[in-house]
């Protein structure tokens, strides 16, 4: 008798919000083509770099404070590491 696998948990949606990104680096949702891409906006770091970062919490237009990125090995795009907070703009 074989067991039916196990699908993986889906990822938590729901995001802690912030009012300021002085504890992180502040990344921006945007529509390129039909996709959502994500981009650093915090100074220091290429803009034109894509981030690897959740697909299913992505929001068009929205911002995002992240603990800390990384260049890939390849360096041609940025991963993010530590928490992931939703930027909420006044």
């Amino acid at each position: 008798m074989k067991v039916p696998p196990v699908a993986p948990a889906p990822a938590p949606t729901t995001l802690e919000t912030v009012s300021s990104d002085q504890d992180g680096i502040v990344l921006e949702c945007f529509r390129a083509w039909s996709r959502l891409r994500m981009r650093v906006v915090s100074p220091g770091y290429d803009p034109n770099l894509r981030v690897q970062f959740p697909q299913n919490i992505r929001e068009e237009r929205a911002r995002y404070v992240v603990d800390e990125i990384r260049t890939a090995a390849h360096g041609d795009f940025y991963r993010t590491f530590g928490n992931i907070r939703r930027l909420i703009e006044e």
